[in-house]
């Protein structure tokens, strides 16, 4: 079996960040505490050593509720991005993500200040 590239591995982690449960709490410190085009590592959010740089911004069609997630490492010139249901993210549990503070149905001050301002508010 060929071994994977380093591109490869962060696909795979980075195809996982955005599609798996377990990483929610990560995507959810991301729009929680960092305001649309600041980047932060991925290693930052998921605990993990090492892994690219990532951010996030509004839909460019400005569909509510929704981000674009970029994901990018300098040193290999790559680059990958997602386009998340950040919504759904803040709806998955009544009871929000443990030690995030986030709760369902109360504001996301990162993501919702970005959202206002796509829309005029």
């Amino acid at each position: 079996m060929d071994e994977l590239s380093d591109e490869d591995r962060l696909t795979e982690r980075c195809a996982d960040l955005v599609s798996c449960k377990r990483f929610e709490p990560a995507l959810a410190r991301l729009f929680q505490t960092k305001p649309a085009g600041e980047w932060v590592t991925v290693a930052e959010l998921d605990g993990m050593a090492g892994g690219p740089a990532v951010t996030w911004l509004t839909s460019p069609n400005a569909q509510p509720g929704y981000a674009v997630i970029f994901f990018c490492d300098d040193e290999l010139q790559w680059s990958m991005t997602a386009y998340y249901n950040v919504a759904r993210l803040f709806e998955t549990t009544a009871d929000g993500f443990a030690g995030s503070g986030f709760k369902s149905g109360s504001t996301n001050p990162s993501f919702a200040a970005s959202e206002n301002s796509r829309s005029g508010e």
